[in-house]
Protein backbone atom coordinates (compact mmCIF):
# COMPACT_ATOMS: atom_id res chain seq x y z
CA UNK A 1 0.00 0.00 0.00
CA UNK A 2 1.12 3.64 -0.96
CA UNK A 3 1.28 4.47 2.82
CA UNK A 4 4.53 6.96 1.86
CA UNK A 5 1.05 9.44 0.26
CA UNK A 6 -0.62 8.91 3.65
CA UNK A 7 2.31 9.70 5.69
CA UNK A 8 2.71 13.31 3.72
CA UNK A 9 -1.13 13.87 3.67
CA UNK A 10 -1.70 13.21 7.31
CA UNK A 11 0.81 15.86 8.32
CA UNK A 12 -0.54 18.22 5.70
CA UNK A 13 -3.80 17.64 7.64
CA UNK A 14 -2.69 18.18 10.93
CA UNK A 15 -0.56 21.55 9.90
CA UNK A 16 -3.16 23.29 7.22
CA UNK A 17 -6.40 23.68 9.64
CA UNK A 18 -4.08 25.31 12.37
CA UNK A 19 -2.62 27.52 10.18
CA UNK A 20 -6.04 28.07 8.23
CA UNK A 21 -7.79 28.85 11.62
CA UNK A 22 -4.95 31.31 12.82
CA UNK A 23 -5.14 33.10 8.53
CA UNK A 24 -9.08 33.43 9.56
CA UNK A 25 -9.06 34.59 12.94
CA UNK A 26 -5.88 37.22 12.24
CA UNK A 27 -5.58 37.86 9.03
CA UNK A 28 -8.76 37.01 6.99
CA UNK A 29 -8.32 39.34 4.30
CA UNK A 30 -5.23 38.43 3.83
CA UNK A 31 -5.42 34.56 3.61
CA UNK A 32 -5.17 34.10 0.33
CA UNK A 33 -2.57 36.20 -0.47
CA UNK A 34 -0.70 33.97 2.55
CA UNK A 35 -1.79 31.00 1.25
CA UNK A 36 -0.25 31.56 -2.34
CA UNK A 37 2.73 32.66 -0.48
CA UNK A 38 2.91 29.29 1.33
CA UNK A 39 2.48 27.63 -1.62
CA UNK A 40 5.19 29.49 -3.63
CA UNK A 41 7.43 28.70 -0.60
CA UNK A 42 7.00 25.05 -0.92
CA UNK A 43 7.74 25.59 -5.06
CA UNK A 44 11.01 26.94 -3.49
CA UNK A 45 12.16 24.37 -1.00
CA UNK A 46 11.92 21.59 -3.29
CA UNK A 47 15.77 22.31 -4.82
CA UNK A 48 16.69 23.65 -1.74
CA UNK A 49 15.76 20.71 0.93
CA UNK A 50 13.78 17.67 -0.59
CA UNK A 51 12.10 16.66 -3.58
CA UNK A 52 9.42 15.47 -1.71
CA UNK A 53 7.75 19.01 -1.31
CA UNK A 54 6.06 18.82 -4.65
CA UNK A 55 3.99 16.52 -2.93
CA UNK A 56 3.01 19.51 -0.62
CA UNK A 57 2.90 22.53 -3.78
CA UNK A 58 0.35 19.89 -4.71
CA UNK A 59 -1.61 20.08 -1.47
CA UNK A 60 -1.08 23.60 -1.36
CA UNK A 61 -2.19 24.42 -4.69
CA UNK A 62 -5.72 22.64 -3.93
CA UNK A 63 -6.06 25.06 -1.12
CA UNK A 64 -5.24 27.77 -3.13
CA UNK A 65 -7.93 26.56 -5.72
CA UNK A 66 -10.38 26.13 -2.96
CA UNK A 67 -9.96 29.94 -1.51
CA UNK A 68 -9.89 31.41 -5.16
CA UNK A 69 -13.53 29.82 -5.89
CA UNK A 70 -14.95 30.98 -2.29
CA UNK A 71 -13.16 34.69 -2.21
CA UNK A 72 -15.75 36.69 -4.48
CA UNK A 73 -12.95 39.03 -5.02
CA UNK A 74 -10.78 36.18 -6.61
CA UNK A 75 -13.30 34.63 -8.39
CA UNK A 76 -13.95 36.90 -11.31
CA UNK A 77 -10.25 36.16 -12.01
CA UNK A 78 -10.81 32.62 -12.73
CA UNK A 79 -14.70 32.58 -14.24
CA UNK A 80 -13.74 33.14 -18.05
CA UNK A 81 -12.29 29.84 -17.64
CA UNK A 82 -15.16 28.42 -17.04
CA UNK A 83 -17.18 29.24 -20.06
CA UNK A 84 -18.17 26.28 -21.67
CA UNK A 85 -15.99 26.67 -25.45
CA UNK A 86 -13.00 28.02 -22.72
CA UNK A 87 -13.47 24.99 -20.84
CA UNK A 88 -13.95 22.42 -23.75
CA UNK A 89 -10.39 23.80 -24.90
CA UNK A 90 -8.56 23.21 -21.88
CA UNK A 91 -10.26 19.70 -20.98
CA UNK A 92 -9.37 18.79 -24.63
CA UNK A 93 -5.20 20.51 -24.61
CA UNK A 94 -5.17 18.38 -20.70
CA UNK A 95 -5.13 15.26 -22.68
CA UNK A 96 -1.39 15.76 -24.38
CA UNK A 97 -0.35 16.90 -21.20
CA UNK A 98 -1.32 14.13 -19.16
CA UNK A 99 0.07 11.46 -21.56
CA UNK A 100 3.39 13.35 -22.14
CA UNK A 101 3.26 13.94 -18.32
CA UNK A 102 2.95 10.06 -17.64
CA UNK A 103 5.85 9.44 -19.75
CA UNK A 104 7.91 12.04 -18.44
CA UNK A 105 7.89 10.59 -14.43
CA UNK A 106 10.85 9.48 -13.71
CA UNK A 107 9.82 8.50 -9.39
CA UNK A 108 6.94 9.45 -7.39
CA UNK A 109 8.26 12.66 -6.27
CA UNK A 110 9.77 13.91 -9.95
CA UNK A 111 9.49 17.71 -10.01
CA UNK A 112 8.29 17.29 -13.32
CA UNK A 113 4.74 16.61 -11.41
CA UNK A 114 4.42 20.70 -10.50
CA UNK A 115 3.61 21.25 -13.85
CA UNK A 116 0.91 18.34 -13.77
CA UNK A 117 -0.52 19.91 -10.73
CA UNK A 118 -0.40 22.91 -12.45
CA UNK A 119 -2.85 21.53 -15.56
CA UNK A 120 -5.00 19.60 -13.05
CA UNK A 121 -5.96 23.05 -11.23
CA UNK A 122 -6.87 24.59 -14.66
CA UNK A 123 -9.09 21.44 -15.23
CA UNK A 124 -10.65 21.45 -12.06
CA UNK A 125 -11.65 25.35 -12.89
CA UNK A 126 -13.00 24.54 -16.38
CA UNK A 127 -15.16 22.25 -15.50
CA UNK A 128 -17.54 24.05 -12.63
CA UNK A 129 -19.27 25.22 -15.17
CA UNK A 130 -22.02 23.16 -17.19
CA UNK A 131 -21.25 22.36 -20.43
CA UNK A 132 -19.35 19.47 -22.35
CA UNK A 133 -16.47 18.50 -19.97
CA UNK A 134 -19.16 18.52 -17.24
CA UNK A 135 -21.57 16.62 -18.48
CA UNK A 136 -18.69 13.71 -19.94
CA UNK A 137 -17.10 13.66 -16.31
CA UNK A 138 -20.48 13.05 -14.79
CA UNK A 139 -21.76 10.31 -16.76
CA UNK A 140 -22.40 7.25 -14.05
CA UNK A 141 -19.67 5.39 -15.34
CA UNK A 142 -17.03 7.96 -14.29
CA UNK A 143 -18.96 9.11 -11.48
CA UNK A 144 -18.24 5.38 -10.02
CA UNK A 145 -14.74 5.32 -10.58
CA UNK A 146 -14.30 9.26 -9.49
CA UNK A 147 -16.14 8.54 -6.06
CA UNK A 148 -13.24 5.33 -5.62
CA UNK A 149 -10.82 7.10 -7.05
CA UNK A 150 -8.38 7.18 -3.74
CA UNK A 151 -9.51 4.02 -2.84
CA UNK A 152 -8.18 2.18 -6.17
CA UNK A 153 -4.88 4.32 -6.01
CA UNK A 154 -4.40 2.51 -2.54
CA UNK A 155 -5.75 -0.89 -3.21
CA UNK A 156 -4.12 -1.22 -7.13
CA UNK A 157 -0.75 -2.25 -5.69
CA UNK A 158 -2.24 -4.58 -3.54
CA UNK A 159 -4.14 -6.36 -6.04
CA UNK A 160 -1.31 -6.53 -8.14
CA UNK A 161 0.80 -8.48 -5.82
CA UNK A 162 -2.17 -10.73 -4.88
CA UNK A 163 -2.29 -11.55 -8.51
CA UNK A 164 1.20 -12.21 -9.93
CA UNK A 165 1.63 -13.96 -6.72
CA UNK A 166 -1.33 -16.26 -7.21
CA UNK A 167 -0.74 -16.47 -11.12
CA UNK A 168 3.28 -17.14 -11.10
CA UNK A 169 2.86 -19.50 -14.48
CA UNK A 170 0.94 -16.69 -16.16
CA UNK A 171 2.85 -14.72 -19.09
CA UNK A 172 3.82 -11.53 -17.55
CA UNK A 173 1.61 -8.75 -18.65
CA UNK A 174 -0.97 -10.44 -20.44
CA UNK A 175 -4.24 -8.91 -20.28
CA UNK A 176 -6.19 -11.71 -18.49
CA UNK A 177 -3.72 -10.65 -15.71
CA UNK A 178 -4.44 -7.03 -16.33
CA UNK A 179 -7.84 -7.41 -16.23
CA UNK A 180 -8.20 -9.89 -12.95
CA UNK A 181 -6.38 -6.95 -11.19
CA UNK A 182 -8.39 -4.04 -12.20
CA UNK A 183 -11.55 -6.38 -10.74
CA UNK A 184 -10.34 -7.08 -7.64
CA UNK A 185 -9.26 -3.54 -7.08
CA UNK A 186 -13.05 -1.74 -8.19
CA UNK A 187 -14.33 -4.59 -5.64
CA UNK A 188 -11.79 -3.91 -2.71
CA UNK A 189 -12.14 -0.32 -3.71
CA UNK A 190 -16.27 -0.51 -3.59
CA UNK A 191 -15.75 -1.99 -0.62
CA UNK A 192 -13.65 0.90 0.96
CA UNK A 193 -15.94 3.37 0.04
CA UNK A 194 -19.12 2.23 1.49
CA UNK A 195 -18.01 1.18 4.52
CA UNK A 196 -15.39 3.10 5.79
CA UNK A 197 -15.18 6.32 3.57
CA UNK A 198 -19.50 6.69 3.46
CA UNK A 199 -19.47 6.19 7.15
CA UNK A 200 -16.75 8.10 8.71
CA UNK A 201 -18.31 10.97 6.54
CA UNK A 202 -21.58 10.75 8.09
CA UNK A 203 -19.95 10.33 11.73
CA UNK A 204 -18.26 14.00 10.88
CA UNK A 205 -21.42 15.82 9.84
CA UNK A 206 -23.11 14.25 12.69
CA UNK A 207 -20.20 15.77 15.11
CA UNK A 208 -19.81 19.10 13.45
CA UNK A 209 -24.25 18.86 13.76
CA UNK A 210 -23.45 18.57 17.57
CA UNK A 211 -20.79 21.07 17.65
CA UNK A 212 -23.73 24.05 15.36
CA UNK A 213 -26.50 22.68 18.32
CA UNK A 214 -24.23 22.53 20.87
CA UNK A 215 -22.75 26.13 20.17
CA UNK A 216 -26.63 27.50 18.96
CA UNK A 217 -28.37 29.84 21.15
CA UNK A 218 -30.38 27.95 23.90
CA UNK A 219 -33.10 30.14 24.08
CA UNK A 220 -35.10 33.12 21.88
CA UNK A 221 -34.51 35.88 23.91
CA UNK A 222 -30.42 35.06 23.52
CA UNK A 223 -29.94 36.92 20.47
CA UNK A 224 -26.95 37.60 18.39
CA UNK A 225 -26.75 41.41 17.92
CA UNK A 226 -26.23 41.69 14.78
CA UNK A 227 -29.67 39.50 14.18
CA UNK A 228 -31.35 42.18 16.72
CA UNK A 229 -30.41 45.13 15.34
CA UNK A 230 -31.92 43.58 12.13
CA UNK A 231 -35.11 42.58 13.80
CA UNK A 232 -35.40 46.38 15.10
CA UNK A 233 -38.58 48.17 13.47
CA UNK A 234 -37.05 49.92 10.34
CA UNK A 235 -37.48 53.86 10.89
CA UNK A 236 -40.32 55.56 9.48
CA UNK A 237 -39.49 56.86 5.51
CA UNK A 238 -41.84 58.13 2.77
CA UNK A 239 -43.32 55.96 0.13
CA UNK A 240 -41.75 55.86 -2.84
CA UNK A 241 -44.16 58.54 -4.98
CA UNK A 242 -44.14 60.52 -2.12
CA UNK A 243 -40.35 60.94 -2.29
CA UNK A 244 -40.62 61.54 -5.99
CA UNK A 245 -43.28 64.12 -5.49
CA UNK A 246 -40.84 65.81 -3.11
CA UNK A 247 -38.75 65.81 -5.15
CA UNK A 248 -40.46 67.54 -8.26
Amino acid sequence: MHSWTLAYEQKFYLAWPLAFWALTRWLPRWRLLATIVLTAATLGLIPVFDERFTQYFALMLGCVLALLCHERSAWRFIQPFTHPVVATMIAVAFIPVHIYIGQAVRYPHDPVLVWYALAVAVLIIAVLHTGPTQWLLTRRPLLFIGERGYAMYLIHGLAGQAVIALTPHWAPGGLKRYAIIVLMTLIFADMLYRYVELPSAALGRRFIGWLNTRNAPTSPDVAIPAMQAHQREPEHRPPPAAAVDTVR
